[in-house]
């Protein structure tokens, strides 16, 4: 992952997400609850588990409110990207780390009870992550990963909103509107504003941007509304109406350098998510390496849409 990619998400987490697939669905309740209550529930004497791609620690948090008071032990969520460690637990130490690659994970050799990730682990998945898996792993470890499904209905909304931001008509927006910005020049005064309102030259500029804009929300109004295009744009032109025109360019690409940044979170999350034949293959691999697979399934909502892939692996032999 190069850097400005890895950067992308450094800036989400410190946003506070607690997920990375946005509004599509709520980690707290339905089908993913039950998965990870039923982990939690098993959690007997002093455990620890690794979370990868832990984000803000959702599921560290999930597992710790939902496990026995018995329990005892640690949950670490490791993470490539920077996130906040400041987390609490009320039945297990949580810690959350930044900058850890799966492929290279600095733990011990059979270290931890579980191993879990919720739509993190396929995004650095290869056979070396396997193996650093597998190997930090105690024998009769479990493994439970759910993971991003290229049929799901999460999959399927970002693919269509990646298609948005992908789509040349917002960059000729874009820069239609720095156009336009810089044509109308610094209005410091009520007055200058109301020359520029009667200016016949700003005013056909005016009408050629928002003719694009208008073509942008034909093409996907339903992604146009989540990019938040229209409310960037009323800010511009009402609280920044009388801000140099540096000011405005500098916002101007603030709000489209955070749309460039969703765009490449969109872009890792739809080439993450996994076909059946990319499951066959984790699983002989898991296979290889020493576990039973206890379950696979694809995880669906109560409507019947897919959700995800849920795998189950018991570790039986020592790495």
């Amino acid at each position: 992952m190069v850097q400005n990619e890895q950067n992308c998400w450094d800036q989400y987490w410190e946003q506070g997400a607690i997920t990375s697939f946005g509004s599509a669905i709520d980690n707290y309740q339905g089908a993913l609850l039950n998965i990870w209550q039923a982990v939690a529930n098993s959690f007997v004497g002093e455990v620890n588990v690794l979370d990868i791609g832990t984000g803000n620690g959702a599921i560290p948090l999930l597992l710790d409110k939902y496990s026995a008071k018995s329990a005892t032990g640690a949950i670490i969520g490791v993470d490539k990207a920077n996130v906040k460690d400041c987390i609490v637990g009320n039945t297990l130490d949580i810690s959350l780390r930044s900058g850890i690659d799966v492929a290279a994970l600095p733990y011990d050799k059979e270290h931890f009870h579980y191993v879990v990730s919720q739509f993190g682990f396929e995004y650095g998945l290869s056979p070396l992550a396997i193996d650093e898996v597998l190997r930090v792993m105690k024998t009769n470890a479990k493994l439970v990963l759910v993971m991003h499904n290229k049929d799901s209905f999460i999959v399927q909304q970002n693919s269509q909103e990646l298609k948005f931001l992908t789509s040349p008509q917002l960059e000729r927006v874009t820069q239609e509107l720095k156009h336009f910005v810089e044509q109308m020049g610094y209005l410091a005064s009520a007055e200058a504003i109301r020359q520029a309102q009667r200016d016949e030259r700003l005013e056909g500029l005016r009408k050629a941007f928002f003719a694009e804009l208008k073509m942008l929300w034909e093409l996907d109004n339903e992604s146009y509304k989540n990019a938040g295009i229209s409310n960037a744009v009323d800010y511009l032109f009402k609280t920044g109406i009388s801000w140099t025109v540096a000011q405005k360019l500098d916002f101007i690409d603030q709000v489209f350098g955070e749309l460039n940044a969703h765009k490449q979170r969109l872009a890792q999350l739809v080439n993450a998510a996994l076909d059946e034949q990319e499951v066959l293959a984790l699983l002989e691999q898991l296979c290889l390496g020493g576990c039973n697979i206890e379950l696979i399934k694809v995880v669906k909502e109560s409507d019947g849409r897919v959700l995800a892939w849920q795998l189950v692996a018991l570790k039986y032999a020592a790495s």
